[in-house]
């Protein structure tokens, strides 16, 4: 509009255009028309809308496009159904995200809307779509009229952007209003905002105070939209016109109302500054402290400003966001001021999250100054006042209750146990601080405010700690590590798996209610984005292609391999899954992946898997999870009636092989694969497997085991295998460059050395080994190349990695972590994959600590599980590791240990001599008085025998003293009188005996049998993998079912209760005599020859073909494992 317009003309305009737009609804009854309304402010066409429903024109709907909206003739089938109304009015083109897609999408499919739709479709515009129409929808756009034009006269643009500027400021400046305003509450967006300022400039209006009070607004807009650089901009632009306002120019006259009003609206623009600079610290974490700097200068010169405005309400209002500034800065004493001079003003204008706030800062800064029960007196006086109501607190004493404040008020809460923590864990009251800590954790949400999170997980970590509790403290370390590579905190994550990133939604910062913080159709912020270092490093390509071939009808299968730390799972987790959620659709169809990494139990991982994801991306709960092959059949079958293209992603895949064994269990593996791929009307499935090079060739078996049709029995040919290589140099210098400009600034020089170091002869840099030493030199500051020189090298960044972890272990663990990554070397310099056993034994009398510290080793990735058959090995991740685990002090703690063990042999020796000799004098007495109940009891037998012929009890009665005479003979001499006639007494009894019962029922051999104490009933062992009870009359009692494998041996409890069974399915199970089993004892690593109980009846013992014996409690809690060569 470039003419200027007098209001009435305007009137008389829009008129004219309300009687053509119901005449071309009218004569379009019966058929297809588009007619294109054209208007830019949403109040006016409300009005429009509202006089063309007075004019009796019939059934007219009205349709708002959801923001999410990406096919508009289904948005309007689904809304007309069966009805033919006379006009259908689509309205909130404007606000749908991807309107791009949905005009080019539209121009293609414009035939259905004629076919479909027998109504005239009027579509209301503002400049912005109808420019987009024009360039994106041609063919589309071709059939409508001229666009019918409404605007708004001059007077009413300037009332509309004065209300709007007036509703600002009045909730900006009110000092009840907490929190971040929402744009939402406000009708007129940045497009209409734009366009209104241009329509008022065109007609030669210029109005500064309007114009400064719209850059304000639209600031705001551009800072929910991300667009911190034109937010600061515009921002300042209008603080500038405020300031100009306040300072008196000569000869003219300010009036007071006006000056007061200047005044505040300075101080908002001054608050909103500092807010922006803290923003700008979060999402730059290397250049925080800068903008913390000026984030505090902004707030300052605000609480100024207010005060010279006699404001003092408004000083309570902001004070404390300048406390959280300087709190970030540790400006403790400038802090004190502000946090007491708070706490004066909470006296005038009562709130007690506030005040309750300015203790908190109290206890901070008496904690920084390690006044310790100062401290304490501050934070629980801060926990207290925040304690005060149960529900969430009034606002401003004016009694009515925010329940939007309840986020603030758990979040404070649990800053407030974090600094009694501290505070308890300097006192040494453990228990108490990981209590506080534990309710801190589950008070605080981690989106609002990760530095807080990430400060309560370090404290937990210090008490675990101390507490000696080292793995739960470790793998606290990992998650925290994680948590600030997610959220931005630290540029490297060193041996763990990159994650997707995510944003901070801090409601100090930015509504968590505005449309882009919590629309449940932003996958983007649902579900996480690309991490960073997959887009840097230059894996984006990578991630597209991936996204590529699944879009491809004839690419089913993709088998993605690489050598092991290459970053195949952070692909997976922290670019592919990630991308797939940013895809609106692929094929028409919701990317649904399914992310799968654990095998025990494939098919039941495969149904809970798969019910998480429909959870989390449409948030349905499934009725049942299915966990069989064909219930997870059906539920993909189902997926297609939700629109779902399935995407089945099967990670570190070599796993499957060693967690199911049995090739008629991989069989039914590949039979699912078979269903998912080829049948016709599963469809809209597609399969990944990701593997480790070194593993590839166990796919083969899959054209033994099934039919693959999509793979034409060739499942490793090129078109199916995607490589996935390590970094070029190029591609490790963009990974640094652009991670260390986010969180650890460090000098082009020393990325350059880095780089060289990493990439060594074969100009390839290991994705792991980058992060490693990343990580290093982020914990120690080395951000300049002269302190890398100084270091040495690489390999003295992972020596210092390497000890760290050593630490981790434990002062105590310490020799026991040192001696174990010497053991996985040799003398050749190499590094040698190693078992459990091997290592246990290595160590000899220190092995109870080989658990805890190997799977730290494993999980801080200095050492690689290798999952094997009959047992897993452990392996260093590195060649280069051996060197200075060989050159460490670790040889003398070989020494040491070698000699303790020669001495500890020469003791042994020495004291098994005296117990030897005292011994042979206590035994001759003892096999004499044997020998007499020997005799006796033979003669017992044979009186017996005669009395009852044929029952067994003579024979055991017999077979006991065989078996002590025979155990006599050998430590003592036996007149040979007394022998024979023993002897003779019990071979005539063996020659009466006849066999009366014989047990039949196993269906393999009977490996073991074991008599009761009571001798009333035996078990015996079977290679048919059961254990049986009978009676001695030979009649079946019950039969124990749970062995996968012979069962070798088998032996009763002292008191006849239970009895235990050892398995070549490596194994220990305890029954009880019904046949239930009590438990099982997992450990041994090969088959469990043998199992027999303590005379107590309360421990046992197990012998493996691994070389061991191990002693059990009977709960199934190993005691120790005796280890021989």
């Amino acid at each position: 509009m470039n003419e200027s317009q007098q209001p009435k003309e305007i009137q008389i305009k829009n008129a004219r255009s309300l009687k053509t737009l119901a005449r071309a609804i009218a004569i379009s009854q019966g058929r297809f028309t588009l007619i294109l309304v054209q208007c830019n402010y949403a109040d006016l066409r409300s009005q429009i809308l509202g006089q063309l429903q007075s004019q009796n024109l019939g059934d007219i709907r009205e349709i708002f496009l959801p923001q999410s909206a990406n096919k508009l003739d289904a948005i309007i089938a689904a809304e007309v159904g069966e009805d033919r109304p006379n006009a259908v009015i689509v309205l909130g083109l404007e606000s749908v995200s991807a309107i791009d897609d949905l005009l080019s999408v539209t121009n293609q499919a414009r035939d259905k809307f004629r076919y479909n739709f027998s109504f005239p479709l009027v579509w209301c515009v503002n400049d912005e779509i109808l420019t987009k129409l024009i360039r994106l929808a041609p063919d589309l756009y071709s059939w409508a009229g001229v666009p019918i034009k409404f605007n708004f006269t001059t007077n009413q643009l300037i009332d509309l952007l004065q209300q709007q500027a007036e509703e600002l400021f009045a909730q900006v400046l009110d000092p009840h209003q907490y929190r971040f305003i929402e744009q939402d509450n406000f009708n007129c967006q940045r497009v209409e905002l734009e366009l209104a300022l241009e329509e008022l400039q065109s007609r030669g209006e210029y109005l500064p105070e309007l114009e400064a009070s719209q850059r304000f607004i639209l600031g705001r807009e551009a800072y929910l939209n991300n667009d911190m650089d034109k937010s600061r901009l515009l921002y300042i632009q209008s603080l500038v016109f405020w300031q100009g306002k306040t300072q008196k120019s000569p000869g003219s006259i300010l009036i007071e109302s006006d000056h007061q009003k200047y005044l505040e609206r300075q101080a908002g623009l001054l608050c909103y500054l500092g807010l922006w600079w803290r923003r700008y610290a979060v999402l730059h974490r290397a250049k925080e402290t800068k903008a913390y700097q000026k984030a505090r200068i902004y707030y300052l010169r605000c609480l100024r400003v207010l005060e010279q405005a006699n404001r003092l309400d408004l000083v309570a209002k902001f004070i404390n966001a300048c406390g959280e500034t300087l709190k970030q800065l540790q400006a403790w004493d400038e802090l004190e001021q502000i946090a007491n001079k708070a706490v004066d003003l909470y006296q005038t204008y009562p709130h007690s999250l506030k005040l309750s706030y300015a203790y908190g800062l109290l206890a901070e800064i008496a904690i920084a100054k390690s006044h310790w029960n100062e401290a304490q007196k501050y934070a629980e006086t801060a926990l207290e006042i925040n304690q005060q109501q149960s529900t969430p607190l009034s606002q401003e004493g004016r009694g009515d209750i925010d329940p939007d404040l309840s986020w603030l008020q758990s979040h404070y809460e649990s800053w407030y146990r974090l600094l009694l923590a501290k505070i308890q864990r300097y006192l040494e009251q453990l228990s108490a601080a990981e209590s506080n800590l534990e309710i801190a954790q589950d008070k605080c949400n981690i989106s609002y405010n990760p530095q807080l999170y990430i400060q309560i997980l370090e404290e937990l970590r210090c008490v675990h700690f101390q507490q000696h509790h080292y793995l739960e403290a470790f793998n606290i370390k990992s998650e925290k590590n994680s948590l600030e590579q997610q959220y931005g905190f630290r540029a490297f994550i060193g041996a763990g798996r990159l994650k997707s990133q995510r944003q901070v939604i801090n409601p100090a910062f930015v509504s968590v209610g505005t449309s882009k913080a919590k629309n449940p159709e932003n996958k983007q912020f649902q579900l996480g984005k690309v991490a960073q270092e997959i887009e840097a490093s230059g894996r984006k390509p990578d991630v597209d292609n991936l996204v590529a071939k699944i879009s491809r009808d004839d690419q089913k299968l993709i088998v993605i391999h690489g050598l092991s730390g290459v970053g195949k799972s952070s692909l997976l987790t922290a670019g592919l899954v990630p991308a797939l959620y940013q895809e609106v659709t692929i094929d028409s169809r919701t990317p649904l992946p399914v992310i799968l990494r654990n095998y025990n139990d494939w098919a039941q991982e495969v149904g809970s898997c798969l019910a998480a994801a429909i959870k989390q991306v449409k948030d349905i709960d499934l009725v049942a999870i299915p966990d069989k092959v064909a219930g997870i059949i059906e539920q993909l079958q189902l997926n297609i009636e939700r629109n779902f293209l399935t995407i089945l992603i099967f990670d570190q895949f070599e796993e499957f092989f060693f967690n199911c064994p049995n090739p008629l269990e991989r069989r039914k593996f590949w039979e699912f694969l078979h269903l998912c791929l080829d049948r016709i009307d599963i469809g809209y499935v597609k399969v990944i497997l990701s593997l480790r090079e070194d593993y590839l060739h166990l796919l083969l078996e899959a054209d033994r085991l099934t039919t693959l049709q999509v793979t034409q029995n060739d499942i490793l040919n090129k078109e199916i295998r995607y490589y996935f290589g390590n970094f070029s140099p190029a591609q490790a210098q963009r990974v640094i460059e652009d991670l260390t400009a986010r969180s650890f600034y460090m000098e082009p020089g020393l990325i350059d050395a880095l780089v060289a170091d990493l990439a060594g002869e074969l100009k390839e840099v290991r994705p792991i080994e980058l992060q490693v030493v990343g990580m290093q030199l982020q914990t120690e500051g080395i951000s300049r190349l002269r302190q890398y020189q100084e270091i040495g090298n690489k390999q003295k960044l992972i020596e210092r990695f390497l000890n760290s972890v050593i630490q981790d272990c434990g002062q105590e663990n310490k020799r026991v972590a040192e001696l174990l990554l010497y053991f996985l070397t040799d003398e050749n310099n190499t590094r040698p994959p190693k078992t459990k056993v091997e290592l246990a034994a290595a160590l000899d009398q220190e092995a109870n600590k080989l658990e805890l510290v190997l799977e730290i080793l494993v999980q801080s990735g200095l050492v690689s599980l290798i999952p094997q058959s009959p047992a897993d090995r452990y392996q260093l991740i590195h060649d280069y590791l051996v060197a200075f685990i060989r050159q460490q002090r670790s040889v003398d703690l070989v020494a040491e240990l070698e000699n303790e063990r020669e001495a500890r042999k020469a003791t042994e020796a020495k004291l098994d001599e005296i117990l030897k000799e005292q011994l042979r004098n206590t035994n001759h007495q003892k096999m004499l008085k044997a020998l007499n109940f020997s005799d006796a009891l033979s003669a017992s037998a044979e009186l017996e025998f005669t009395a009852n012929k044929g029952q067994l009890q003579p024979l055991l009665k017999v077979i006991k003293a065989g078996k002590q005479l025979q155990a006599i003979k050998a430590a003592i001499s036996i007149p040979n009188e007394k022998q024979l006639e023993i002897t003779a007494r019990l071979n005539s009894i063996f020659a009466a005996m006849k066999e009366r019962n014989s047990l039949q029922g196993h269906e393999n051999g009977v490996n073991s049998v074991s008599f009761s104490p009571d001798g009333q009933t035996l078990a015996s062992a079977s290679r048919d993998k059961t254990v049986k009870l009978w009676r001695t009359d030979g009649r079946l009692i019950t039969t124990f079912i749970g062995h996968e494998d012979w069962v070798r041996s088998v032996s009763f409890s002292p008191d006849g209760q239970t009895l235990a069974s050892a398995s070549r399915d490596k194994t220990v199970k305890l029954w009880r005599t019904d046949g239930s089993l009590i438990t099982t004892f997992i450990g041994h690593e090969s088959e469990v020859y043998s199992v027999s109980f303590s005379p107590d009846g309360q421990t046992l013992a197990s012998a493996s073909d691994d070389k061991t014996v191990k002693l059990w409690r009977t709960d199934g809690r190993l005691i120790t494992t005796f280890i021989g060569a």
